[in-house]
């Protein structure tokens, strides 16, 4: 009996510390880009601030969905690789996959599965990451997946050595379905920035 108690306390206490861990109101704040004038929300986890939207600073390698430019107002732009590990502002980068599977972990259940990732009608989510599906641009130039799903670049190799074009990113569907994923370097994907803050 008492080890049957220890266990239903154990697991209470453990279902508590987890739901107030993810009902935490996110710190969001404000941060603007030097280089354009462009405001960004920016979330903050510990010591980690995130980019609470897609980056849409215009670099070369860098499009608007469908080449329309009122989506580059509505997602951010898509960048290949190389331009997305440049095209943060000053003291901002990409994170590695490490860091980017860690800051959606306490939102996704056992399953990777996660609602609370997806911005909502109003443009904001639980978790304060504010998610969009803003689909990808093919290395043939086509773009697919608009309201479906989106992928974000990580600073990381896909970790084929056979493959040196490959790199790691992270996926995320309108269901709130998150996959370790890996992309052409070449491809047009979504960018996060990240900072260490104090």
């Amino acid at each position: 009996m008492k080890t049957n108690l220890t266990l239903a306390y154990a697991a209470m206490m453990f279902f508590a510390l987890t739901s107030t861990a993810r009902a935490a109101t996110p710190k969001r704040s404000f941060v603007s880009d030097p280089r354009d004038g462009k405001k960004y929300k920016i979330v903050t986890f510990g010591k980690t601030a995130w980019f609470a939207e897609n980056l849409s600073f215009n670099t070369a390698h860098s499009w608007c969905y469908e080449d329309k430019a009122e989506n580059c107002t509505k997602y951010g732009r898509l960048y290949d690789w190389s331009a997305a590990g440049s095209s943060c502002p000053q003291g901002w980068r990409l994170p590695t996959s490490s860091e980017l599977a860690n800051v959606v972990s306490p939102w996704s259940s056992e399953g990777g599965k996660s609602k609370a990732l997806i911005a909502n009608g109003r443009g904001k989510s639980a978790s304060g990451l504010d998610i969009l599906c803003a689909g990808m641009r093919a290395q043939n130039g086509n773009y697919f997946g608009e309201d479906i799903g989106t992928e974000l670049w990580s600073s990381s190799n896909g970790g084929w050595d056979n493959e040196p074009d490959v790199k790691s990113t992270l996926s995320i569907d309108s269901s709130g379905n998150i996959t370790d994923s890996f992309q052409n370097q070449a491809k047009g994907l979504s960018v996060r920035c990240i900072k260490a803050v104090k």
